[in-house]
């Protein structure tokens, strides 16, 4: 029997607690959020956080979470912590419980609001900052996280192929623009992982 290539590595990676892997498979079901960012990006995230031994981390689109636990689980290992950054007061609220349930609360700090108006307030010196906000928000957040990143900081933008596989053509317009725009900034070192909804990788110089 031929196995699927995701099916391998789900089977392979797996989540280090049968709680992560539950809220990755209810976001699946689920019609009143976006779908996680998956398994092999979470498995990244964690790897990023670690490598680059970020103790600060910032994270812009909690939803329920799941990424932001992956984050917390790297800031463990570099005795770090994660800012992350949600819009919609229900997400947060779920994902502070969520927090709770995976041990992982004294490693994050929630900030409730619009990322484009908490970031300015946000002290610079960042290790890490991930960004997977609205579509249409991520020029702006892009261009406030940079003054927010340390010289030989990480920058990870999700989503960046909606700009081929976006369902309504302002999101593809939107993300076409912003690669564009990242992959011509020469701030930053940049590569581009066809992984999830894509992910461009910035390496700040």
């Amino acid at each position: 029997m031929t196995r699927s290539k995701e099916g391998y590595l789900q089977a392979l990676l797996g989540e280090p607690s049968r709680y992560l892997g539950f809220m990755r498979e209810s976001e699946a079901v689920r019609r009143d959020i976006s779908p996680s960012v998956g398994l092999e990006m979470g498995h990244l995230l964690r790897f990023m956080a670690v490598s680059s031994r970020a103790r600060r981390i910032l994270e812009v689109g909690t939803s329920i979470g799941y990424s932001t636990a992956w984050l917390a689980m790297g800031a463990e290992v570099t005795d770090g912590l994660v800012d992350t950054v949600e819009i919609q007061e229900r997400l947060l609220m779920e994902a502070v419980e969520n927090f709770s349930a995976l041990g992982l609360s004294e490693r994050i700090k929630v900030h409730l609001g619009k990322g484009e108006e908490i970031l300015p307030d946000l002290q610079s010196g960042y290790d890490l900052i991930f960004l997977d906000g609205a579509t249409q928000s991520l020029m702006a957040l892009y261009e406030a996280s940079i003054p927010l990143l340390r010289p030989g900081g990480l920058l990870l933008i999700e989503d960046v192929l909606f700009a081929v596989s976006g369902k309504r053509k302002i999101q593809q317009s939107a993300m076409e623009e912003l690669n564009a725009h990242v992959l011509q900034d020469d701030r930053f070192l940049t590569t581009m992982l066809h992984l999830g909804d894509g992910l461009l990788l910035c390496y700040k110089k």
